[in-house]
């Protein structure tokens, strides 16, 4: 888990490496004058929501040409080659085809073929096309714990209630040294999908980038009212 740059600093956790946000989301904090607690938890919920927006989902066409492809099998045993006769073309056979068959090869059943595979395949396709907006649906249920604990009430996003609820978060709070927010991804696997990890750091990046945005136009605002007072 990612640290904060001191332990009395107020910091959110998360799977990457989020060094830079708590520095300056300490400096904002400084210097905006609002509630460590409340901006942590903002802050936290705000990253969920965003890594929701910014984990791409596969189109069900994307999912079944990536299924569909061909991929070299185990090449058979090498035969004499007759003369006058060329190499030939390896043979291939579906990516989803070598994953089902592997997979049953790992729980000691024997591989499917013909008609038996087509049929098998077409099931894993829909069901890989039905759990596409999966590893979005793995930030839902830490934006749920969080968002009770907001200062300003935030309504649940429509069109996502057919999704299950997944992942968990921790609100900061007022007993703690440095607040810390923590936010994980419900998903197991998420932080070795390039999708999941891409977004989450976008997310991360975004709400940096506007911590920096007040921070530069208040010093720059404060910086002119000096000058006016001194002239």
């Amino acid at each position: 888990m990612a640290r904060g740059t001191a332990a009395a600093a107020p910091r959110i956790k998360l799977e990457v490496d989020a060094k830079r946000f708590n520095k300056v989301l300490s400096k904002y904090l400084d210097i905006s004058g609002k509630g460590f607690v409340d901006e942590v938890n903002k802050r936290a919920f705000n990253i969920c929501l965003k890594s929701i927006k910014y984990t791409e989902s596969a189109t069900n066409k994307r999912i079944s040409d990536d299924l569909k492809r061909g991929a070299k099998t185990q090449p058979p045993k090498r035969k004499k080659r007759r003369k006058g006769k060329g190499k030939g073309r390896p043979k291939k056979a579906p990516v989803g085809a070598i994953l089902i068959n592997y997979a049953r090869g790992k729980r000691g059943e024997p591989g499917l073929h013909g008609k038996a595979m087509k049929t098998q395949l077409e099931k894993n396709i829909r069901s890989r096309q039905q759990g596409r907006g999966f590893l979005k649906a793995g930030w839902l249920g830490a934006a749920d714990d969080i968002r009770p604990h907001l200062k300003q009430k935030r309504a649940k996003p429509k069109g996502q209630g057919s999704f299950s609820r997944k992942g968990r978060g921790v609100a900061a709070s007022i007993f703690q040294v440095g607040p810390v927010a923590t936010i994980v991804n419900g998903v197991p696997w998420a932080r070795h999908v390039p999708t999941a990890v891409k977004g989450l750091k976008k997310a991360v990046k975004e709400e940096t980038r506007d911590m920096l945005f007040y921070l530069k136009r208040k010093l720059r605002k404060d910086f002119k009212d000096t000058q006016r007072r001194t002239k």
